[in-house]
């Protein structure tokens, strides 16, 4: 049997490692909020700053950033499998094994980050939600589609259920849920910014647990969804063939931009008429869900054929080829976003949680997003893999790999 070996350096798909790259930065500039604000307050008020910068800086975040990215990213963690499938088939390697270890090891990194670190960590999902791939994997490409698109609708079909078991049931009443938001929101500000290790971990532990399980019907299934799209581009071929649908991808380009971003207009409109949280205007909410569930998925995939579109210019490659980097190691450059920022803003750190508003936490994004790129162009020049990604593959293929890169002296001489 053939031992698979890492992705090497010219295995690569550059296009690939970019959109990932960008995907990294606009999940920082929604997370910033996160890291720095108790999440609570938008349950309060749709703006919770009384400067009108911050006000712009929220709504630009909200309308342009928002779930964009992290759906980007499932995709691309769908197609992703569908390279490690291909390449481990080509050389008669038993796929199911290799990628169950891969992503029992992803499992426990989440959980340490989860628990640890920050409460609002996606890898433990996406390693559950990468053994369902496994099950489906086979599954005819028309069947794909179809998850893909009962699974995107399930945020929209729950709530709806639950509304009408509400209101069939005799007891049920609306209620005003904002004093609790806002005693919530009062402890998330005490207890990140003031706690120590060992508070933060308690509360984070409960926080982290409550979004495995809440998101279920929302987050889990919307990124599954989106892996199953990336698996279903490769298996009709348009992710190998990137230039030869483009033509094709550009006349989608347009109507996914427009239609999601009228979507998220009206999405944005709406939540100035349904904040705080209360049934006083339920059509509102689902009309929002709605748009909301539509929209961000065609945006996602506007963005990328956008970005597909414009590297194929050299002038313009060359200067989106260094966000590369940074996507080559995403997942050191995720986590390390979490350490870094929960220290700046948590209680056993500086303790600025509450302190930073959304126009300083852009700026801090952007300049957070720049610094990895130079770093991680210095690093890959130097070292094969990110030092979490060596972590994963030396424990996903049961041996130490090699991290540095041998000087092309070094190779003549052997």
């Amino acid at each position: 049997m053939v031992t698979i070996t890492p992705t090497t350096k010219t295995e690569r798909i550059d296009y690939i490692d970019i959109l990932r790259g960008l995907s990294i930065f606009g999940i920082l500039l929604m997370n910033i909020v996160i890291f720095s604000l108790p999440t609570k307050m938008f349950d309060v008020s749709t703006h919770p700053w009384p400067s009108t910068m911050d006000v712009l800086a929220n709504w630009f975040t909200v309308f342009f950033v928002k779930d964009k990215f992290y759906h980007l990213f499932a995709l691309l963690f769908g197609v992703s499998f569908s390279i490690m499938m291909e390449r481990t088939k080509s050389r008669n390697t038993d796929f199911s094994s290799f990628y169950s270890r891969r992503l029992i090891v992803l499992f426990i990194i989440g959980l340490i980050h989860g628990f640890l670190i920050w409460s609002g960590d996606v890898l433990v999902i996406y390693s559950i939600l990468g053994f369902i791939l496994l099950l489906i994997r086979n599954h005819t490409p028309n069947r794909l589609l179809l998850y893909a698109i009962i699974s995107i609708s399930i945020p929209i079909i729950i709530p709806v259920v639950k509304k009408v078991f509400e209101m069939t049931t005799l007891n049920s009443s609306p209620e005003d849920g904002s004093t609790n938001y806002y005693t919530q929101a009062m402890r998330q500000l005490f207890v990140y910014g003031k706690g120590s290790f060992s508070q933060i971990t308690d509360y984070r532990a409960a926080e982290v647990l409550h979004f495995y399980i809440s998101g279920l019907d929302s987050f889990t299934v919307r990124a599954f969804s989106m892996m199953v799209l990336g698996l279903f581009l490769w298996r009709k071929g348009v992710i190998q063939n990137i230039k030869q649908h483009l033509p094709l991808l550009k006349n989608f380009m347009w109507f996914f931009l427009a239609i999601g971003f009228a979507g998220q207009f009206l999405r944005v409109t709406a939540d100035e008429f349904s904040f705080p949280h209360d049934d006083t205007y339920p059509l509102i909410k689902l009309a929002t869900l709605c748009l909301n569930v539509y929209s961000v998925p065609l945006l996602a995939f506007g963005y990328a054929i956008a970005i597909l579109q414009l590297i194929q210019n050299v002038k313009l490659y060359k200067i989106f080829a260094p966000i590369g980097y940074v996507g080559r190691m995403a997942i050191t450059n995720y986590l390390f976003h979490s350490i870094f920022f929960t220290t700046i803003f948590y209680g056993y750190g500086f303790g600025l949680y509450g302190e930073i508003e959304p126009a300083c936490g852009i700026l801090l994004s952007t300049g957070m997003f720049i610094f990895q790129i130079g770093f991680s162009n210095w690093w890959l020049n130097k070292f094969r893999f990110g030092p979490i990604e060596w972590i994963w593959r030396s424990l996903t293929y049961g041996s130490i790999q090699r991290l540095r890169i041998e000087p092309e002296s070094s190779k003549k001489h052997c």
